[in-house]
């Protein structure tokens, strides 16, 4: 058992929700450095920023029963400063302005769908590193996956239906799907 979703088997610093932690964000905001927060089946409404913790967040029941679901001007997860070991595992991402973002940090994006944005699936700026492994980016109005001066590393995802696919300026993608992107799909 490595943790992952999939397997049914996680070690548990603190779940969502709980009497203590009634919010994701609540959660994010209790955490230390290291610790799994374990987020059960639902459909969860308010954004959340990762606050420069390197945590492991993982929605338990995988991308197809747990969802972060915004609206208008809302970007809907933040990485943005010193996570450089942070994982964000087993959400479906969908409406706001942004689904992503991640400025100046080095997190890992595993296992989620990111859809239905105004804007972008996807963000990074600020010489950010990102992977992102075993995803679905659809639907996104203006860019599945877009850079500003970062290197995003794609393997096995799926990135689809999207203004452009991918807009990155270095790093790489592997074993992965780009498809029924408007114009300009891949650059750099």
């Amino acid at each position: 058992c490595d943790g992952d979703y999939d397997e049914g088997c996680q070690d548990c610093d603190l779940t969502v929700p709980s009497t203590e932690w009634a919010t994701i964000q609540a959660a994010i905001d209790g955490s230390v450095d290291g610790d799994v927060i374990c987020v059960q089946a639902g459909r969860y409404h308010d954004p959340i920023t990762f606050n420069g913790k390197n945590i492991h967040l993982i929605g338990v029941a995988g991308p197809a029963l747990t969802s972060l679901v915004g609206s208008g001007s809302v970007t809907m997860v933040t990485f943005a400063g010193t996570e450089t070991t942070a994982v964000f595992e087993g959400f479906t991402v969908i409406g706001g302005r942004d689904g992503i973002s991640v400025n100046r940090a080095t997190p890992i994006i595993r296992s989620v769908i990111v859809e239905n944005m105004l804007r972008y699936g996807i963000s990074a700026s600020g010489s950010s590193s990102v992977t992102i492994e075993s995803s679905v980016i659809r639907n996104n109005v203006a860019t599945g996956v877009m850079d500003g001066y970062t290197i995003f590393n794609i393997d096995r995802c799926v990135i689809m239906d999207n203004g452009r696919g991918v807009y990155a300026g270095g790093g790489e993608v592997t074993s992965s799907i780009v498809m029924n992107n408007g114009p300009a799909s891949t650059s750099g």
